[in-house]
C-alpha cells in the first residue's frame, strides 16, 4: 500500500492549525485572567517585600520603552531573580 503524500500533509496541516487555534484561545483566555489581577490579588500572591520589588522589576522591564530584543536580554540577564516570580504570576494564570 503507498502513502499519499499530499494527503497525509493535508491532515498534518489541518492538525496543526487546529492545535495552534486551540493554544491561542487558551493564551487569550490566560492573557485576559493575568489582565484582571488587582492590587489585592497581586499582594496575596506575593506577599513578601522582596517578591514585590522583583515583580516591579519584572514590570519595569515589560513596560520600557526598550526594543524587544534589549528587554529580552534584560530579563535573561536577571533571570535566576525573576524566575520565582515569573512561575507564580504563571501558575496563576494557566
Amino acid at each position: 500500500m503507498s502513502i499519499n503524500w499530499q494527503q497525509a500533509e493535508q491532515q498534518l496541516s489541518g492538525a496543526a492549525a487546529r492545535a495552534s487555534d486551540a493554544a491561542d484561545r487558551q493564551t487569550q483566555g490566560a492573557e485576559a485572567d493575568f489582565q484582571r489581577l488587582t492590587q489585592a490579588q497581586l499582594a496575596a500572591l506575593l506577599p513578601s517585600p522582596q517578591d514585590q520589588a522583583k515583580l516591579a522589576e519584572l514590570l519595569a522591564i515589560v513596560r520600557s520603552a526598550d526594543a524587544q530584543q534589549q528587554k529580552i536580554n534584560r530579563l535573561v540577564a536577571n533571570s535566576e531573580q525573576l524566575a520565582g516570580v515569573l512561575l507564580t504570576l504563571l501558575n496563576k494564570v494557566l
